[in-house]
């Protein structure tokens, strides 16, 4: 009997060893899969390099959670992803299969057009202590491979929302572009989504003065400083006189967008350009978002703050000194020395020069100076009686068109027949006092003058007019690329030069019968907003449908003449993102004194019967080089062998009329694709336009060369060369996997 009670016993113990046993393995599977209660992670996280990408995190229960994502990346567009998400102990990560990415854009006034973009994205938030660092499945998306740091919890975030006025619009990414400071300041930003416009930047003021109380957040890694953006120039303090105006330069390297700042005197508030401007509503405020930033209308509330920019990249952000702006009250009639500070007056270097024209002509004097701040243009009439400013000058005859009344290049249209005999100058100022350039006379020719003239006998022999000097004749150095826009949105065009005084932009019908001003063509279009129609940078906004198809190019002059850009097709794709077809227009049409340089193309190889190759409108696959090249057009050599990536050999050849393509790859599926092209170039000519998070330029042999990729490796590369355009693209779609900028380097020199 105590024996058997013992094996009783023993089997009791062993049974219950064994279940304890099962127990704890169950358990302990169990508690890796539990190892993260995802309600310990709610709350708000920023992007942790710029901290424009804002993501909140809400616990459905202690596996799941829902994420939204919202990423700005310009004051008109914004990316919003909405995903759910469970937790996966194996990978120790939030994973998500439906997420939805939809692009938002905001026009002018504020409104808003959602885009769906897909609604089954893939991918996952591994976790790290306080960090979420997504990986986005679809690469090509802008905010893909980031990390988020956290913030603040929900409630403090909902807190400072409310308590946000105004809002404060974050920084505009451009395409990148080319130096900005050269351009006009952009209109002023919509309104954007709350999660756009309260961005917490670690760098941004509160913008109230009692800011809602935040949980301390996971430290930052310090970011590398070389990657920063570089100062190279800092404003300088400006005194100007009330109601007057002045400028402020800064310069940098290594940035893609910028905002001006003002600081008030004791230094509490920090106001964006956008904010200042409501601030004082009398102040004007042009270029806030680039390198030079002109206020005119400066009120006397003004004196003792300081500005500042503030330019930033990828890696984070870099502000100039401040300057300070001390505003000094009237003393009398603008240009007196009255009240001013002993110093050297403005000194003039060049006066400007008569000028004879025909009734409704344009005419351009130019001045130059030293040592000033402010120039104003004066009129006066032929008996020296009355001195117009040019703002009463136009008032006087309201006909006239003048620009650049206070720059020292004044530009006069449409010049009636009563402004014969009448001179201009320009008055030089600075806080010393004022100096006037020497008097220009402007001619207006009587048209019955010109009639008796025309009624006289013709001389025997006219003398022939003399041939423009070519030399003498602007320099193109850069024409626009074509853009791909969605109705009401909005897109850029960059031209530059050499020794021209102005320009002008024109915009031509896809059929080419009809060329219109920036001016006509704002007439024409009446939705549309066009900023710097006679600077290099041309700026559209609420673009119609009805653009589609248009081109625009710029018109540069000088004395000598003009010279055309190429012209850049527009394409308008309908608001639900549909693709437009892309009307084919006819040449700019030319008129008197017409000089275009943008080169026809290379002479068609002949073929073999001699006849001309037939026109093909769309990329066609052929499998020899030399009827890709005759069906073209055009002559090329494409890359030789040693400049091509290792391992990648010919796949095929395309060509359509203008138009030719050679196309590489290897065993492990990299794709490289060359093109050349007499009429298309940027995106149009590269077929790629995914988003990528970085654009940028970079200059090879003389050429600049537009670059998208992730800032390190190219997908994407175009350029134009001895009047053609070429395009140069690897692995699309796939950041990080592209070339770098010495095989790309290695590319253009193999096709010289």
């Amino acid at each position: 009997m105590k024996r058997k009670s013992w094996y009783l016993v023993l089997l009791i113990v062993l049974c219950a060893a064994l279940l304890l046993s099962g127990c704890g393995r169950k358990a302990s599977k169990e508690d890796t899969s539990a190892t993260v209660d995802l309600k310990s992670l709610e709350g708000v996280y920023a992007e942790e390099i710029a901290r424009r990408g804002i993501l909140q995190l809400t616990a459905t229960d202690e596996s799941s959670a829902s994420i939204v994502i919202d990423w700005p990346s310009s004051a008109f567009q914004s990316s919003h992803w909405e995903l759910n998400g469970s937790y996966d102990a194996a990978k120790n990560a939030i994973v998500y299969e439906n997420a939805t990415l939809t692009e938002q854009t905001f026009d002018e006034d504020g409104n808003q057009t959602d885009t769906v973009v897909y609604t089954d994205g893939t991918g996952n938030f591994s976790l790290n202590g306080g960090k979420l660092s997504w990986t986005d499945d679809a690469s090509v998306i802008k905010g893909s491979s980031s990390t988020f740091v956290y913030v603040m919890s929900a409630e403090d975030y909902a807190k400072q929302q409310g308590a946000a006025a105004p809002a404060v619009t974050p920084a505009a990414g451009v395409e990148p572009t080319e130096n900005p400071a050269a351009t006009l300041s952009p209109a002023a930003s919509p309104a954007v989504s709350p999660a756009v416009s309260a961005a917490p930047a670690a760098s941004s003021p509160a913008p109230t003065a009692t800011p809602a109380p935040t949980t301390a957040p996971t430290p930052t890694p310090v970011v590398d400083a070389s990657e920063l953006p570089k100062i190279t120039k800092s404003p300088t303090d400006e005194t100007v006189y009330e109601g007057g105006h002045c400028y402020f330069l800064a310069k940098y390297e290594r940035a893609i967008w910028a905002v001006w700042h003002f600081v008030s005197p004791d230094g509490s508030r920090d106001l964006t350009y956008e904010e200042a401007g409501k601030e004082f509503a009398k102040l004007q405020i042009e270029g806030g978002m680039y390198s030079q930033m002109k206020l005119s209308n400066i009120p006397l509330e003004l004196n003792g703050w300081k500005v500042y920019c503030r330019y930033s990249n990828r890696s984070g952000y870099s502000d100039t000194e401040r300057a300070t702006i001390t505003v000094n009250p009237k003393t009398g009639a603008a240009g007196t020395a009255a009240g001013t500070a002993a110093g050297n007056l403005p000194k003039v270097t060049k006066s400007p020069t008569s000028e004879t024209v025909n009734p409704g002509g344009t005419a351009i004097f130019q001045a130059r100076y030293e040592d000033a701040i402010w120039v104003v243009w004066h009129f006066v009439s032929p008996d020296g009686s009355r001195d117009l400013t040019y703002d009463e000058a136009a008032k006087e005859f309201p006909k006239l068109q003048i620009l650049n009344g206070e720059y020292s290049q004044l530009m006069l249209k449409n010049i009636p027949a009563e402004l014969n005999g009448w001179k201009v100058y320009a008055r030089y100022s600075n806080h010393a006092g004022s100096t006037d350039t020497g008097s220009a006379t402007i001619t207006v020719i009587d048209p019955t003058n010109v009639a008796a003239a025309a009624a006289a006998p013709a001389p025997a022999a006219p003398t022939p007019t003399p041939v423009t000097d070519a030399a003498k004749l602007p320099k193109i150095t850069k024409s626009p690329t074509n853009e791909i826009v969605d109705e009401g949105g909005h897109c850029y065009f960059l031209a530059r030069y050499e020794d021209a005084i102005w320009a002008v932009w024109h915009f031509v019908s896809p059929d080419g019968t009809r060329d219109l001003t920036w001016e006509e063509a704002a007439k024409e279009f009446t939705k549309l907003q066009i900023e710097g129609g006679e600077y290099s940078q041309l700026k559209l906004s609420n673009i119609p449908a009805e653009l589609n198809g248009w081109k625009v190019y710029c018109r540069y002059s000088n004395r000598s003449g003009y010279t055309d850009t190429g012209s850049a097709t527009i394409t308008v794709n309908g608001k639900n993102g549909a693709a437009a077809p892309v009307a084919t227009a006819a040449p700019v049409p030319g008129g008197a004194n017409v000089v275009v340089t943008t080169p026809a193309p290379a002479a068609t190889p002949a073929p073999a019967a001699g006849t001309p190759a037939p026109y093909v409108g769309e990329w066609t696959s052929v499998s020899d080089f030399s009827q890709a090249v005759s069906g073209s057009g055009l002559s090329f050599d494409p890359p030789v062998e040693q400049a091509l990536p290792a391992g990648l050999s010919v796949q095929g050849y395309r060509y359509k009329t203008g138009g030719v393509e050679v196309r590489y790859g290897d065993a492990s599926g990299n794709v490289l694709t060359v093109r050349k092209s007499s009429s298309e170039s940027g995106n149009a000519l590269s077929g790629d336009s995914n988003i990528y998070s970085s654009a940028w330029q970079i200059s090879l042999k003389g050429l600049t060369v537009t670059c998208k990729g992730d800032g390190q490796t190219i997908n994407a590369a175009t350029y134009g060369s001895g009047g053609s355009n070429y395009a140069i693209t690897y692995n699309t779609a796939k950041e990080g996997s592209g070339l770098t900028p010495d095989q790309i380097n290695s590319l253009v020199n193999g096709m010289q």
